[in-house]
């Protein structure tokens, strides 16, 4: 873990001291890439911290929710501290962060996803949180035809894709 710290501790002074823009972008971009549940806390928390500029936070969110070890972890902390997280929206980001949602594939995460943005929209995000929905939806329906047919076959749990 103390790798993890040091390599964290150091991309973030990349990331604040750096005069060069793309520097500075890749050395956030790898923050957000970590599948460690302790550096992706981090991470997170400091996309929130007003340390980060609001265009480049997107990143710090819809990279760890792309990311299937990382997907609950970003999204239960998006729930838990959406007001921050929506303090760093700009124009566009809002809908961006919607769209990033589409990476769950279950009914139940799909109806948790809906409901909570509904409840708690994210600026110009209507079309992104239908396009989220559907493709939740085609997902979780793909998911439940491979199960059955590879119960079908006899083939059992272990050999079917995992999502």
């Amino acid at each position: 873990m103390r790798r993890f710290t040091a390599y964290f501790d150091r991309l973030q002074q990349v990331y604040e001291t750096a005069n060069n823009p793309q520097i500075r972008e890749l050395a956030l971009g790898l923050l957000s890439e970590f599948r460690d549940p302790t550096p992706e806390r981090r991470a997170l928390a400091y996309a929130v911290s007003g340390e980060v500029r609001n265009q480049d936070a997107i990143t710090q969110f819809r990279t760890p929710l792309g990311q299937r070890q990382t997907r609950n972890l970003a999204w239960d902390f998006i729930r838990q501290n959406w007001s921050q997280v929506q303090g760093q929206f700009t124009s566009w980001t809002g809908a961006s962060l919607v769209g990033a949602t589409s990476d769950f594939c279950s009914e139940q995460k799909n109806q948790e996803v809906v409901g909570f943005l509904t409840a708690h929209p994210a600026p110009a995000s209507t079309n992104s949180l239908e396009r989220a929905e559907d493709l939740i939806n085609d997902c979780a329906q793909r998911r439940g035809r491979i199960w059955r047919s590879g119960r079908r076959a006899g083939r059992g749990r272990a050999n079917l894709v995992r999502y």
